[in-house]
């Protein structure tokens, strides 16, 4: 009896030492690690949005925020009436990884309002999204928010998969899901859980910091099954499948009326003698950028701003303090590029 009785109180003790433990490592982990809980979209302008509203990180990049009450990460706000363009895009537009006056939708609504432009810009970025979510996201999104003049869609790659594309043109993609009922929405809420689960999956290499939990034309080759880039993109069906795909993107915006803009980040990589390149295909690009320009959408390839910003000034738009050089998601000084770029290209789609 003693020996049992000892044995509870052990365990007892085991128990109360091990909830002390992650409460102590979630305080930390509030503001360490709280990307938050994700909800299912209501109105499938995305696959799901966040339920929290504050968001804090310091494992890659130093930051933190309030999302608004559809669970963006939206600083600067809007009404619904007030939208004239529709900012669509991966973890890079959510923004997490910098402070959200220096995300690209806060910069790109404050050059507009500054230059007299006075169009509001509303950010729907959300973790994981890639080009062919948002692509398939894009009418009820549209339906949903109503911008007056412009969507903006970011995409890593523009070498597509023939599969996704299909995908989308068919209305066959699955959703992704948004874990928000059960056992694991609840252990959602305890932060150190999601901590936990993040390292755990860094450790069996599930989070490659280098693709930024989203598609881009790294992942998009092995996708492809073409490890040299270009050859599938001459395949006649690839050609005729990337203008099925565009077509569809241009009559779904030209529905409502605004113009759709594509812009395009690649990776950067940090050579041996010490300059930068980009990841991307010029050919790939060559033939995504004709696409678009057939079916009158407009395009935007990053490419030359991120290497001629290292060019002048040694700065990588990608990487942090506390993270790989050149790796990851965008920093502040890549949100600024883009936030520019994107600004520059919609100035001069009005001739101004």
């Amino acid at each position: 009896m003693k020996n049992a009785k000892g044995v509870v109180i052990w365990l007892l003790k085991c128990f109360v030492a091990g909830i002390a433990a992650v409460a102590i490592l979630s305080v930390f982990s509030l503001f360490y690690y709280n990307h938050g809980i994700r909800k299912t979209s209501e109105t499938g302008a995305t696959d799901y949005s966040w339920e929290n509203q504050f968001h804090s990180v310091g494992y890659e990049g130093f930051a933190w925020g309030f999302n608004d009450a559809d669970g963006y990460n939206n600083a600067y706000m809007l009404g619904r009436e007030d939208i004239d363009i529709l900012l669509m895009g991966s973890s890079h537009m959510n923004a997490y990884n910098v402070p959200q006056k220096s995300s690209v939708s806060y910069l790109l609504n404050q050059k507009m309002e500054t230059s007299g432009a006075g169009y509001g810009v509303y950010n729907i970025g959300m973790e994981g999204h890639t080009f062919y979510m948002c692509s398939d996201n894009l009418k009820d999104a549209l339906e949903t928010y109503a911008p007056h003049k412009y969507v903006i869609i970011e995409t890593r790659s523009v070498k597509l998969s023939m599969e996704r594309m299909e995908e989308v043109l068919t209305g066959t993609r699955k959703r992704t899901p948004a874990f928000d009922s059960g056992l694991i929405y609840y252990m959602q809420k305890v932060p150190y859980f999601c901590l936990l689960h993040r390292q755990i999956r860094d450790m069996c290499d599930l989070n490659d910091a280098s693709l930024a939990d989203d598609n881009n034309d790294a992942a998009e080759a092995s996708d492809n099954n073409d490890s040299g880039g270009a050859l599938e993109n001459q395949a006649p069906e690839y050609h005729t499948q990337l203008n099925r795909f565009m077509e569809m993107l241009a009559e779904e915006a030209g529905s409502y009326n605004v113009k759709l803009l594509v812009f395009y980040m690649p990776n950067t990589c940090i050579n041996d003698d010490g300059t930068v390149g980009t990841l991307g295909n010029p050919q790939d690009i060559a033939e995504f950028a004709a696409a678009c320009s057939d079916y009158g959408i407009e395009f935007l390839d990053m490419s030359d701003i991120f290497l001629e910003n290292y060019r002048q000034n040694y700065e990588l738009p990608f990487g942090f303090s506390n993270t790989e050089a050149g790796k990851g998601h965008l920093n502040r000084r890549g949100h600024e590029l883009v936030a520019d770029a994107l600004f520059d290209k919609i100035m001069e789609i009005e001739g101004k």
